[in-house]
């Protein structure tokens, strides 16, 4: 049985490497894995969760304490949300032209975005809107509410009880999104459904939550040779499904599961229980030291990075500018390098005035 006190550095390559998806997507990079990329950090996040949180026994589990919880976890982040969204709402008055009804709409998108509730809204306008990614911390703060509840179910469940419950999980979701390809619901209230829901993405933090169980009970010895195999066999498998996602089929259990979320739940756990046992080449040679650092900075990149992209494509837009091939690498580069370099600010900063504020409490 594994200690649960070490930190995992090789987790945070990961957390990299999913970012990295994410970012050249945003990015509109020939290459990139989005949606891969957001399974993994909700994978991650319920694995982690578990592994810092999953044996306290102070959980006095009530809506008010879930609550608080929540929103002591969130708060960390919480002030980078806050000041990107302000850079996105200047994006949003200069784009767009304010009539009265856009200047209402606008006030329900900053109130949704303040009190992370804008998942729960079924418009592609203000599920997204704003800081478009801050999507992810609206349904994180859902999690992190979900959490006592779900680490003291998991806690005296048999790890094979688990494993079943996953696999009913994974075919709930499926089952879930027939009615909207069935019924032909817009793909913008199909997308929010699969993709945006908070309660759809428990599937990934509660199986995430399951994995770290199966991960500390973990006991089989499994040489460098043998969890190398393993690896390049994660990686044929994890291109055999992003090559299905880009087939048409008229079946509808297989559009069902072409569902933006359930493939890539297993595909993130393989990829996490992996990464945290560290033993084969592949998972060894990205556990390097650039991208633990930026796995150390990605939860302030991932609000940043979106701002950069969005200025960077309205002023393009708006001198006529086309970027492409070599130029467009380059660019690429900058919008990440900008992103390091802005998150380390931030992260300074917050350091900075933490310090100082721990000083004058002393005083």
């Amino acid at each position: 049985m594994k200690s649960s006190n070490s930190k995992i550095i090789s987790l945070q390559a990961l957390r990299a490497i999913a970012f990295l998806g994410i970012f050249l997507s945003h990015t509109n990079c020939f290459i990139q894995w989005p949606w891969l990329g957001v399974s993994t950090f909700f994978v991650l996040s319920g694995f982690l969760m578990m592994r810092t949180h999953g044996g306290e026994q102070q959980f006095t589990i009530s809506f008010k304490n879930n609550i608080k919880f929540s929103i002591k976890k969130i708060k960390k982040i919480y002030i980078l949300h806050i000041i990107t969204m302000v850079l996105a709402i200047g994006l949003e008055v200069i784009l767009k032209k304010q009539s009265i009804k856009a200047i209402v709409i606008l006030l329900v998108k900053i109130i949704l975005n303040i009190t992370l509730l804008q998942t729960w809204i079924p418009k592609s306008n203000i599920n997204v809107s704003l800081n478009g990614v801050a999507w992810y911390l609206s349904v994180t703060l859902f999690l992190y509410f979900m959490f006592p509840y779900i680490s003291r179910f998991i806690k005296n469940k048999k790890l094979k009880s688990l494993f079943y419950l996953s696999i009913v999980i994974l075919f709930i979701q499926v089952i879930l999104c027939i009615p909207f390809i069935m019924l032909k619901i817009g793909p913008s209230v199909y997308t929010w459904f699969m993709y945006y829901f908070p309660v759809f993405r428990l599937g990934d933090f509660f199986i995430g939550c399951c994995l770290y169980k199966f991960y500390i009970d973990f006991d089989y010895p499994i040489n460098k040779k043998f969890a190398s195999i393993i690896e390049i066999v994660a990686i044929l498998i994890t291109l055999v499904i992003e090559f299905y996602f880009k087939q048409s089929y008229n079946n509808i259990l297989l559009k069902a599961m072409q569902n933006m979320t359930t493939l890539f739940i297993p595909i993130s756990c393989i990829w996490v229980f992996l990464f945290a046992m560290n033993r084969g080449i592949i998972t060894l040679l990205c556990t390097n030291k650039i991208l633990i650092y930026i796995g150390n900075l990605s939860s302030y990149m991932f609000l940043i990075h979106y701002v950069i992209t969005q200025y960077t494509k309205f002023l393009l837009q708006n001198l006529n500018i086309v970027v492409d091939g070599w130029c467009k690498i380059i660019l690429v580069l900058i919008q990440l390098f900008a992103s390091i370099l802005l998150s380390i600010l931030y992260k300074k900063c917050k350091y900075y005035i933490t310090y100082r504020s721990d000083k004058i409490r002393e005083k």
